[in-house]
């Protein structure tokens, strides 16, 4: 049985080219080293950007490499390293760092638009601003194991706090007050399976406080556990401060905006810490207009 890509559908390919959108990924030993993989049932992905799959591909193990990082698989560390993620001897912990579009988001605007905001058929861009659907998102992550997650000590601390007096008080160790932490967010990780595994958490904010329109989320800290052992658990403990949940507007301003307020741990949500911001709105920080020469509206 014909079972490459290659031997299916001959009359797609052609050597220097895949289907017409992904030039230059066919060579002659591409063609015999793809093959025998897929025979296998087994295909490793050497490619220095992100590579969109379908998901309907589930019947072959699929091996890639981070993007831009061609050089960290190849065939030889693959047959010496024995402690590598993919023999199963170290559990894997990274998260995405990109946002994966799909095929059709490079069709549906112009290339030259750079707004991030959605506008008319540009659907927003990065993860704060897109509307679709993503094949994988940013944040995206794999584990050999299980984890559970429950917010320790945080939620019995104060929850609202006034935008006064956060940028008021004395700062020492600091250079400006907004870099200070205002609350942290403790949870207690526990691994509920049978792997020992890192942890990593990425901490995003959430709200409707301010003008509309509203990003999706924003990152606000992330951390990471190492060698979490199976049936066991720790704390982390990510700080957030103030300058991280401002919002900027249209004229470049850092803005601290009164309001409910969300902090999520991870696109999962697993845990979700409310708080709001009382008091007016303040600029933590104001674009340089002028040194810029830029005249006002």
């Amino acid at each position: 049985m014909q079972k490459s890509d290659h031997h299916q559908w001959p009359s797609n390919l052609r050597f220097g080219s895949k289907k017409g959108w992904c030039l230059h990924v066919m060579t002659a030993d591409a063609w015999n080293i793809s093959y025998k993989a897929a025979v296998e049932g087994i295909v490793l992905l050497k490619n220095d950007g992100t590579l969109p799959l379908a998901k309907s591909v589930r019947s072959v193990a699929l091996i890639g490499p981070w993007m831009m990082g061609g050089g960290q698989v190849d065939s030889s560390s693959l047959k010496s390293n024995k402690n590598t993620i993919i023999t199963g001897k170290r559990a894997p912990a990274g998260r995405l760092v990109v946002t994966q579009y799909p095929a059709e988001y490079a069709t549906q605007f112009p290339a030259t638009d750079m707004n991030l905001r959605p506008l008319g058929n540009n659907p927003g861009q990065t993860y704060m601003w897109y509307t679709g659907t993503p094949v994988y998102e940013f944040g995206h992550g794999l584990f050999y194991t299980t984890f559970s997650a429950s917010l320790t000590g945080t939620g019995k601390n104060k929850t609202s706090f006034n935008i006064q007096d956060l940028l008021t008080q004395p700062h020492p160790g600091f250079a400006n007050v907004e870099q200070m932490p205002f609350l942290n967010f403790t949870v207690k990780i526990a691994n509920t399976g049978k792997v020992a595994s890192d942890y990593t958490a990425m901490l995003f904010a959430n709200t409707t406080a301010g003008p509309a329109p509203y990003p999706n989320k924003w990152l606000v800290g992330f951390d990471r556990l190492s060698r979490l052992g199976p049936h066991s658990s720790k704390t982390m403990t990510i700080p957030v401060t103030i300058d991280s949940v401002a919002r900027t507007d249209e004229a470049g301003n850092r803005v601290l905006y009164p309001g409910k307020y969300e902090l999520a741990l991870n696109n999962e949500r697993s845990v979700v810490l409310r708080f709001g911001l009382t008091g007016r709105e303040a600029v933590i920080f104001r674009w340089p207009v002028e040194e810029q020469q830029i005249s006002s509206a």
